[in-house]
């Protein structure tokens, strides 16, 4: 995405909320990019969450879809050498 001018990546999104919105530490933004990363979140505010902390929550989601056939597959392993019974 582009925000005033600068690609904005997820990283950066990642670090906005962990660093300046409070997620991990409260603080001021330290230069431009911080300052216009919090910006953001204000400029696009909907149901009073934030544009980038919404984006955060719809990125769990496809990270927690696409490791859903990881999941299925590790549980499928774990009950199948529940079953098996153990080599003494």
């Amino acid at each position: 995405m582009i925000w005033e001018g600068r690609y904005v990546f997820v990283k950066d999104v990642l670090e906005s909320a962990l660093y300046v919105q409070g997620a991990v530490h409260l603080g001021q933004p330290k230069d431009d990019d911080e300052r216009s990363l919090a910006q953001l979140g204000t400029y696009f505010k909907s149901a009073q969450l934030p544009a980038d902390l919404k984006f955060l929550r719809r990125l769990g989601r496809v990270v927690i879809t696409g490791l859903e056939p990881l999941r299925a597959q590790v549980a499928l392993e774990q009950s199948a050498a529940a079953k098996r019974p153990d080599d003494d």
